[in-house]
This record gives C-alpha cells, structure tokens and sequence, in this order.
C-alpha cells in the first residue's frame, strides 16, 4: 500500500516535471532565444515542411519511406494559416510547436486523471520514465516530426493498452478502435518501439 502510494506520487512529480519542462522549453526556444528555422542541429524539419508544403498544393510527396507520413497531411493543414511562402515559413513551425506543447501538456494532465486504478502504481512509474527519458522526448520538444510527437501519441497508445488489458471482455467496436489507432501510432512515431516494450511489460505486471 505504501509502496503504491509513494509510485503515484513519484508520477504526479514526472508529470508536472514533463509540463514544466515542455512549457518552459517553448518559451526559451521561441521567446527568450529564438532559433531561426534556417539554424539546425538537425535535419528533422525539413523533410517534414517540405512533404507538407507538397500536400498543401495538391501534389505528390518526395518519398514515404521516411516515418510519419500521415503526419504530412496533419501539418499541411496549418498552411491555412498562414500560407506556403517562404517568408512564413518560422510563422508555420512556431504554430506547430505551440500546437505541440500544448497537446502534449493536456495528454500528460489526462493521462494523469485517467490512469487506470488496478494495477500497481510502480508500471505507471516504469511506462512514463522510459518515455520521458527518450531522446526523442528530451531533444526534439522544439522541432516538428515524429519525435516530438512521443507523448501525445505514445500515453493515450499506453493507456488504451491498459484498458485492452484490464478488461474482461473486449467488445469489437474496442478492438477496431484500437486497431486503428494502433496502425496510425506505428505510421507516425518512429520510437513506437520504445513504447510498445513499455506496454508489454505492463500486461505482464
């Protein structure tokens, strides 16, 4: 009993931990030392923007052979905000990071409020660690891609996980939902990987 109560408590402190730094990562990148689109530690953005932009005009994408295709068609859509010129190009990505930050702060909050009640607390512990201390997680906050994408995508996937697992029957409307967002999540997230390993041993928990 005590040990479950000290795990939720040491999840609550990650959680408020990963919106804090999700937070003050979007403003320090975007407000206090703005990086210039055109400066890159990597080559992320691009290839992302670029497909994107492609999609936003009716044509057709360089390649799919890179992950999170589907995401091409998500962030082409902010095109309608602000356009496809070149001169709005820092406008596009700076709406998709404050879009980003925002997601991932709610799904951390509701996966918070929603965690299922019948397992030990020590998994919830164990599945939020090993993504929080993902590269993907630590580093890529402020880009666009599928690695910035690992909460908002990767708890709602743990948390459906749970629920499969936890139920005692498991109604075909259940499954095909899951089904789907399953398929999508692998589409997208390149680190699906880290995550799907977080869920198996919670099913064996």
């Amino acid at each position: 009993m005590k040990e479950d109560i000290y795990a939720r408590r040491v999840t609550k402190i990650l959680i408020v931990f990963s919106a804090l730094y999700i937070a003050a990562l979007f403003v320090y990148s975007n407000f206090l030392v703005p990086r210039p689109y055109y400066i890159q530690t990597t080559d992320i953005e691009n290839g992302y923007y670029y497909d994107a932009r492609l999609i936003y005009n009716g044509l057709p994408t360089r390649t799919v052979t890179h992950p999170a295709t589907p995401l091409f068609y998500i962030y082409s859509k902010f095109f309608i905000f602000t356009g496809d010129d070149i001169a709005s190009t820092e406008e596009f990505l700076r709406i998709i990071y404050f879009a980003q930050a925002v997601f991932n702060i709610l799904v951390l909050v509701f996966f918070l409020r929603l965690m299922p009640k019948t397992q030990s607390r020590a998994v919830d512990v164990f599945a939020l660690s090993l993504i929080l201390a993902s590269p993907s997680f630590l580093t890529y906050q402020d880009y666009i891609g599928a690695d910035s994408l690992i909460i908002i995508l990767g708890l709602p996937y743990l948390f459906f996980t749970y629920e499969l697992i936890g139920s005692e029957k498991i109604g075909a409307s259940s499954l095909r939902s899951f089904s789907v967002f399953f398929v999508f999540y692998i589409e997208s997230c390149l680190s699906y990987a880290l995550n799907y390993q977080s869920s198996c041993f919670s099913g064996q928990s």
